[in-house]
């Protein structure tokens, strides 16, 4: 029940950070279509996988480090 939605949608949130990843990128530099441009940064995200693991990682560092700083009591609440 419960337990299979929460896996799901974190499932699609990681699907959907790994693709936004790329789409600006490909906004950048092609000239497409919303669904074209979607398509395209669905398909780098899958094909360049662990250049996009790394990137997903680097860009929730911050978050980890203000989650972290919170946590341990170095910036108060």
């Amino acid at each position: 029940g419960i337990i299979v939605l929460a896996v799901l949608i974190r499932i699609f949130m990681l699907i959907w950070i790994m693709v936004f990843t790329y789409v600006f990128p490909v906004l950048a530099k092609f000239h497409n279509t919303t669904k074209a441009t979607l398509k395209n940064a669905f398909v780098m995200s899958g094909v360049h996988l662990f250049t996009t693991v790394i990137t997903v990682g680097l860009n929730c560092l911050p978050f980890a480090f203000l989650y972290f700083s919170i946590l341990l009591g170095f910036i108060p609440e």
